[in-house]
């Protein structure tokens, strides 16, 4: 190969690395939609994990990069980038959500329009009670649930007092299957290609998309 055809080999290659980080990063910087109607500006703040954490990753990361995964990849806000001011964090490390009043908002009011805050209030592993519930006959095949409870808080900050567009607890109560309780979550990890399809995969997922439906569906129509 000559000097000039592999000055162009690698410029070209150059071209297509900066091409995927462009990409990636485009994902997230478009703030107009193709009719070039301005998107809600979203500030998703870390989700607040008020559990105890028996898995061997940080659940926090977990649902925080999925979540945010999904709003971006919907695109139907813009997500902005922000770090949780400090006084905020250490008031959530306090109390939950429900107790935040207008001023503790303040410092992410001038570049959003509205913030998201997300908190882990329950995550536990439950044997079933079949005679409870009514349904003996899974018995034979389900014996454990995995019992999630995220509340979810949308404040819109675009004017002067700030107005709480969406306050609930969602809920995801996701059977276990007999031959699915002994998997080794040391080993197949979040992150693992093999996490998807494991119980615990399929339950977070379910939970993380109706939280970024819930978001999306609220803001579009609060905006």
């Amino acid at each position: 190969m000559s000097i000039k055809s592999k000055l162009v080999t690698t410029v070209v290659l150059a071209f297509a690395l900066v091409g995927c980080n462009k990409t990636s990063i485009a994902m997230q910087s478009f703030k107009y939609h193709e009719n070039a109607k301005r998107k809600p500006v979203v500030a998703m703040l870390p989700v607040i994990c008020r559990v105890d954490n028996y898995l061997p990753w940080d659940l926090t990361e977990e649902f925080s990069s999925e979540i945010q995964r999904r709003l971006i990849n919907h695109s139907i806000v813009y997500l902005n980038s922000v770090d949780t001011p400090e006084h905020l964090r250490q008031k959530l490390e306090k109390e939950d959500s429900v107790r935040l009043t207008k001023g503790d908002f303040h410092e992410l009011s001038a570049q959003n329009d509205f913030v998201v805050l997300l908190e882990l209030i329950d995550h536990s592993e439950e044997p079933i009670n079949h005679a409870q519930t009514g349904e003996e006959q899974m018995s034979q095949t389900v014996d454990r649930v995995l019992k999630m409870k995220m509340r979810v808080k949308i404040v819109d900050l675009r004017t002067s007092l700030p107005k709480i567009v969406l306050q609930e607890i969602l809920e995801v109560n996701h059977l276990i299957p007999r031959d699915a309780v002994g998997i080794d979550y040391e080993r197949v990890v979040w992150g693992s290609d093999a996490y998807p399809a494991t119980a615990y995969g399929r339950a977070h997922a379910q939970l993380e998309r109706d939280l970024s439906k819930q978001i999306e569906n609220y803001i579009s129509i609060a905006h």
